[in-house]
């Protein structure tokens, strides 16, 4: 389930904590779950039912904050993927190839 969907009700609510929450720090479903009051099996559920996954919101987050930060040529790859909460620089780079392919 790649497609992101994004137009229902807790697809929005899990972008906006996502989005608030992202920045430097490993960002897992169980974080967002408990900031929604809902178990983690009831969260991916609905998100299910909106046609998404909590990793495809986090991916298209990821992607967002990475094409903005692009266009400031002073952030380093090693600077940004620790703020987009990637373990080492060569996993952001792999997800940048991702995100170029059609």
């Amino acid at each position: 389930m790649r497609e992101s969907g994004g137009g229902g009700k807790f697809s929005r609510l899990t972008r906006a904590h996502i989005e608030r929450t992202l920045t430097y720090q490993v960002l897992m479903v169980a974080d967002v779950a408990d900031l929604l009051g809902l178990s983690v099996r009831t969260l991916q559920r609905r998100l299910a039912n909106e046609r998404t996954s909590f990793s495809a919101l986090l991916d298209d987050c990821r992607r967002a904050r990475a094409l903005e930060h692009h266009a400031e040529a002073h952030v380093s790859v090693r600077t940004l993927s620790k703020e987009l909460g990637y373990s080492q620089s060569s996993c952001l780079s792999r997800a940048m190839r991702r995100w170029r392919q059609p």
